[in-house]
């Protein structure tokens, strides 16, 4: 079985991709394609899980980019307060926004 077009060497340059399995680690893979992932990869991203799992894998996330963060908000139409990362503050903040 190919992988699909979304698990991408260029999203998962630290993750053996033969290693990834898409159903025990899709909340990694969820929140790696709207990070690093193009237009194309979360479309496939977006038909291959659905909407809840899609929604739950982000809304979990200890730490997204704030970019991130405002697409799936707008995106998903959820409220940015509902996210974890949102309450979740870095100990050590960034030196340069992001």
């Amino acid at each position: 079985m190919s992988l699909p077009i979304f698990i991408n060497k260029r999203i998962f340059w630290d993750t053996r991709l033969e290693d990834i399995d898409l159903q025990k680690h899709k909340n990694f893979v969820i929140t790696r394609v709207f990070e690093y992932g193009h237009l194309n990869e979360l479309r496939a991203l977006l038909k291959f899980y659905s909407r809840d799992e899609i929604i739950h894998g982000l809304l979990v996330q200890p730490y997204l980019m704030k970019i991130t963060l405002s697409f799936a908000s707008a995106l998903l139409n959820i409220p940015k307060e509902q996210f974890k990362c949102y309450t979740n503050k870095p100990l050590h903040p960034q030196s340069w926004p992001l």
